[in-house]
């Protein structure tokens, strides 16, 4: 009942408003000038909320706020916006893609050979050998640049030789190194995390 009730009075609400509007938007013909009467006339209910909002209407376009609102409006617009010099723009953005280059470029060389300084970009494999024992078997390997590795019984070394450095992996067993001097080319010994150069 109640819902009914409220419906209703929303209903009574709603129309006012359409005719509040039409009547100030000005496009009333005479068709709607006998409608807005005919629908004011039915109840005394449309006249009190006709009323109600007519006079909120009147009080919203005298209302003082608006002109202040305005002002507000034609100042915000006033504000100089700064527009970008595009020959700033495009050095900048060449500066910071030039500089992002640079970093990666710098990222991928100093990944440094174990006991060198030279780039790991340059350390590729010229030379890759294994070399290994079995049960109860001894032997000297010498290697192209005169170093000497003695292989102990079950034994293996990977040897990887380079522009830049030599590399002697201790894969498992027992290992003894001659090192023939190179300063260019650093002689370096991995047994598992160890690294040992000579």
């Amino acid at each position: 009942m109640k819902s009914q009730a409220v419906s209703a009075k929303d209903k009574v609400s709603d129309e006012a408003i359409y005719w509040v509007s039409k009547l100030h938007g000005g496009d009333l013909n005479l068709e709607d000038k006998l409608a807005f009467s005919e629908w004011l006339n039915r109840s005394h209910q449309h006249l009190q909320a006709f009323d109600e909002l007519n006079a909120t209407w009147a009080a919203l376009g005298n209302a003082k706020f608006l002109p202040e609102i305005q002002y507000e409006i034609r100042s915000l617009n006033a504000v100089p916006v700064k527009k970008c010099n595009r020959r700033v723009a495009l050095h900048s953005l060449q500066a910071a893609c030039f500089g992002l280059l640079m970093f990666g470029a710098y990222s991928y060389y100093t990944k440094m050979v174990p006991g060198g300084s030279r780039p790991a970009a340059f350390d590729v494999a010229v030379s890759q050998n294994r070399y290994a024992t079995t049960a109860g078997e001894d032997r000297v390997v010498e290697l192209r640049d005169g170093s000497r590795i003695h292989l102990n019984t079950r034994s293996s070394v990977e040897v990887r030789y380079s522009g830049v450095a030599r590399q002697v992996d201790l894969l498992n067993g027992e290992a003894h190194f001659e090192v023939m001097p190179d300063k260019s080319r650093p002689f370096v010994v991995k047994v598992a995390r160890t690294r040992v150069t000579a």
